[in-house]
C-alpha cells in the first residue's frame, strides 16, 4: 500500500482554437447550408477511395476478425500511402491537399530506386488521407454501421445500393495495375515501377473516373431527405454557386473573392447589384449572413488582439481598458453619440478587407484596431438592423454574442457615447467572455487561458492572431470542379 501524499497531475494541453467561443457558431451555420462538404474535403475522390477500400477489405481481405484499427491501420492507410508515393512519383499529377506528401517524400529522397516498404508513420492521424472524409461515407450511405434491424455491428459494412456501385467504378480504374494485382493484399515493398503505373492510373483530379463522379454527383446533389443525409440547402447551395461562378476561374479563385461575391453581390442597396431567381434568395441572404458573421467575429477579435497586446505589465481590469483606449489611434471623437456613425457607417469590400488586414493574423503593429474594429461593426449593424428579407435565425447564430444581440446592444447606446459601447464590449465580450471558455476547456482537461489573474491584475499569458474561419464555399466549389460541374 503506497503512503504519502499525492500530487496533482496539472500539466495541461494548451489550446489556442476559437479562444473567445466566438467562431464555432458561424462553422455550426455554415455546416446546415453544405452539408458533408466540410473546410477540410475539398477532394472528391476521397470518399471514392474510403469507399472502394471498405469494399476490398470485405471482399478480399483475409483476417480472421475485422475491425476498426485492423481496417484503418494495415489496410486503409497502407493503400493510402502507396497511393501517395505514386501521385508524388508521376509527373505534373495534381497535389493540391494530397495529404501526406512531406514524409512520403522524404521516403522518395532516402530511397529513390525502391522497392519501398509500407511505412506506417507517413501520416501519424487516423485514416491517412481520408481522416474527415470517413464520417461522409456514412452520412451519404455508402457504409452504414447497422443491420437491418438497426442493431449496431462490429465494423461497418459497404451498402448495395450505393456503396457497392461506387467501390466497383473505382475498381475498374486500377484493377489491370501491377499494384492491384500483386501488392494490394500483401505487405511487401512495392518495387518503383508498379507506382508509377499507379499513379498514371490515379489522380486526385478523378481524371478518366467518369463513372465515380457521375455516382459522387448523384450522391451529393440528388434529393435526398433522411435521418442521416438532408441535402435540400446543398442543392440550393450548389445551384447558387453555379449563378456566378461561369464568371470566374474555379481553380483561381480566391477566399477574399467569394466573401465578396457573397456579402456585396446580391445585397439590396447596391447600384451594381445583381439579380438572382427568385428561389435563390433565401439562400443568398443566408450566405451574406455568414459572412457577416465572420466579419463580426474577426471584429471582436481584433479588439481582442491589441487588448492582449497592450498588457504589457499586470493590470487590473479598468486600467488595463483605459490604457487600450489611451494608447490606441483615433480619428474619431469617442465622445460623440454612436448614432451619429451610423449614418455613413457603410465601407466598401475593399476598405473593409484592408482595415481588417491591418491588425489581423501576423501584424505587429495594431494601434488602429478598436477603431478599425468600430468602423466594421457599425458596417455591420447598418446592412442588417432594418433588413425584412433576412431569416432572424441566419442573424441569432452565436446565441449570446450574435449579430442579433450586437444590434441591440447598438440599439441601447445610440444616445450614449461610443466609447462606452466599446468599453462594455471589451468588458463582457471579450475578457469576460474569454474566461468564461477557458474555464470551460479547463474542465475538459485542456489549458485556454490567454491571459491570468492574480490578486485582481491580469497578466498576458499569450497573443491571439485573428484570420477567418474557413468558407465551406471554396471546398464546394473544389468538389463540384473535380466533379466536371464547373469549368
Amino acid at each position: 500500500m503506497s503512503k504519502g501524499p499525492k500530487i496533482n497531475y496539472t500539466k495541461r494541453n494548451f489550446t489556442t482554437r476559437d479562444n473567445l467561443g466566438i467562431s464555432a457558431a458561424g462553422a455550426s451555420f455554415q455546416a446546415e447550408l453544405c452539408p458533408v462538404i466540410t473546410t477540410v474535403t475539398p477532394r472528391p475522390f476521397y470518399w471514392a477511395f474510403a469507399v472502394w477500400n471498405y469494399y476490398d477489405y470485405w471482399m478480399n481481405y483475409k483476417t480472421s476478425k475485422r475491425s476498426d484499427s485492423d481496417f484503418e491501420k494495415n489496410f486503409l492507410k497502407r493503400n493510402d500511402y502507396f497511393f501517395v508515393l505514386a501521385n508524388l512519383l508521376t509527373e505534373d499529377s495534381d497535389r493540391d491537399n494530397l495529404v501526406g506528401k512531406d514524409n512520403c517524400s522524404i521516403d522518395l529522397a532516402k530511397n529513390p530506386l525502391g522497392p519501398y516498404p509500407y511505412n506506417r508513420d507517413y501520416f501519424i492521424s487516423p485514416y491517412g488521407g481520408m481522416q474527415y472524409f470517413m464520417s461522409g461515407c456514412g452520412t451519404l450511405g455508402f457504409v452504414t454501421s447497422v443491420d437491418n434491424d438497426g442493431h449496431a455491428l462490429p465494423f461497418a459494412k459497404i451498402t448495395e445500393k450505393k456503396g457497392v456501385p461506387l467501390a466497383v467504378a473505382f475498381e475498374n480504374k486500377i484493377k489491370d495495375t501491377e499494384y492491384y494485382r500483386s501488392y494490394r493484399l500483401h505487405d511487401i515493398p512495392v518495387p518503383r515501377p508498379v507506382l508509377e503505373e499507379l499513379g498514371k492510373a490515379l489522380s486526385l483530379d478523378m481524371n478518366g473516373m467518369d463513372e465515380c463522379k457521375k455516382l459522387l454527383r448523384d450522391s451529393f446533389f440528388e434529393a435526398t431527405r433522411n435521418a442521416l443525409f438532408d441535402n435540400r440547402t446543398l442543392i440550393l447551395t450548389k445551384d447558387y454557386l453555379l449563378s456566378f461562378m461561369p464568371q470566374y476561374d474555379a481553380g483561381a479563385i480566391s477566399a477574399a473573392q467569394i466573401r465578396e461575391i457573397l456579402y456585396d453581390r446580391f445585397a439590396p442597396g447596391k447600384e451594381e447589384k445583381a439579380s438572382l431567381p427568385e428561389n435563390l434568395q433565401g439562400i443568398s441572404t443566408a450566405w451574406e449572413a455568414v459572412i457577416g458573421r465572420q466579419y463580426f467575429t474577426i471584429c471582436i477579435e481584433l479588439i481582442w488582439k491589441y487588448m492582449l497586446m497592450e498588457l504589457t505589465v499586470p493590470m487590473d481590469l479598468n486600467t488595463w481598458i483605459n490604457t487600450c483606449i489611451t494608447d490606441a489611434k483615433w480619428t474619431i471623437d469617442l465622445t460623440t453619440p454612436v448614432d451619429s456613425f451610423l449614418l455613413d457607417a457603410e465601407i466598401g469590400y475593399a476598405e473593409r478587407e484592408r482595415i481588417i488586414s491591418e491588425g489581423a493574423r501576423g501584424a505587429r503593429t495594431v494601434s488602429k484596431n478598436l477603431e478599425n474594429a468600430l468602423k466594421v461593426l457599425f458596417s455591420i449593424y447598418k446592412r442588417f438592423s432594418s433588413r425584412r428579407d433576412v431569416d432572424p435565425y441566419y442573424l441569432s447564430v452565436g446565441d449570446n454574442i450574435s449579430i442579433v444581440e450586437y444590434i441591440r446592444l447598438v440599439e441601447r447606446y445610440k444616445q450614449s457615447p461610443v466609447i462606452e459601447l466599446l468599453i462594455y464590449i471589451m468588458i463582457n465580450w471579450v475578457v469576460r467572455r474569454h474566461e468564461e471558455v477557458a474555464f470551460r476547456k479547463l474542465v475538459d482537461g485542456r489549458d485556454g487561458y490567454f491571459i491570468e489573474k492574480i490578486d485582481g491584475k491580469y497578466y498576458q499569458k499569450n497573443i491571439s492572431f485573428p484570420d477567418f474561419t474557413g468558407n465551406r464555399m471554396m471546398q464546394l466549389i473544389h468538389v463540384m470542379k473535380d466533379l466536371d460541374m464547373l469549368v
